[in-house]
């Protein structure tokens, strides 16, 4: 039976990296949790760790992304955090004052839907530096899925965006000569809008999660990785 339990022990440690399962298993009996505290050890470093675990290191962090991905992130991320408080505002005035706040936001939305398509064809067509790894899959998996997921999000938003202005009668009212703010449908039957807040959401608590991360990174690796987007 303990040789059983090791070698599925062994297993586990040469699925997530191929170290030598004798590094951390000894040939001592099993009953012995004293021989599990390297493997434990292990297991919250491959969680937790605070080394950068690439093979080119430093020439990594100094690798930048190219001038227009640059531009775009930083401007996108401005109207992003102009768009969500501004939409969380309208939600709550009377559709008589929401005439002005609705060409803002409407304008500003369009402009990042336009960003995001531009980012989406840089991502195929300009060189991008290699992801950092922190040393933990979970986390790497993470920032990676987190990052790729701004892409489809902004998009669909955008999308939804373009909805609400056609079926909630906003691009009506506001193409109209005077503004008529009774052309616009109640929120609760433009299906459309549901989805965009829903999706704004979790763009927002995606992009908390994002800052938190790249905040996390600087502090336990002691390292700028911002330089590379900026």
């Amino acid at each position: 039976m303990g040789i059983l339990i090791r070698h599925i022990l062994s297993m586990i440690l040469n699925i997530f990296q191929d170290i030598p399962p004798s590094t951390f298993l000894k040939k001592t009996p099993v009953s012995d949790f004293s021989n599990f505290r390297p493997f434990l050890k292990y297991i919250f470093a491959l969680f937790f760790n605070a080394k950068i675990m690439s093979k080119e290191g430093d020439s990594i962090l100094n690798s930048k992304y190219s001038k227009g991905i640059i531009a775009i992130h930083w401007i996108s991320a401005i109207l992003i955090l102009t768009l969500f408080p501004l939409g969380k505002y309208m939600s709550d005035i009377p559709v008589a004052e929401k005439i002005i706040p609705i060409r803002i936001h409407a304008a500003i939305g369009f402009l990042v839907f336009l960003l995001t398509i531009g980012r989406s064809v840089l991502f195929f067509t300009s060189k991008r530096p290699e992801h950092l790894s922190t040393g933990s899959r979970i986390n790497d998996f993470l920032a990676i899925a987190v990052q790729r997921s701004f892409y489809f999000l902004l998009l669909a938003i955008g999308i939804s965006g373009s909805a609400i202005m056609i079926y909630g009668g906003y691009a009506d009212a506001l193409l109209s000569s005077t503004a008529i703010p009774e052309l616009i449908l109640p929120r609760e039957e433009i299906i459309p809008l549901k989805i965009h807040s829903v999706l704004a959401t979790i763009l927002m608590l995606l992009a908390a999660m994002h800052i938190v991360g790249v905040i996390r990174f600087n502090i336990l690796h002691k390292t700028n990785v911002i330089k590379r987007i900026s």
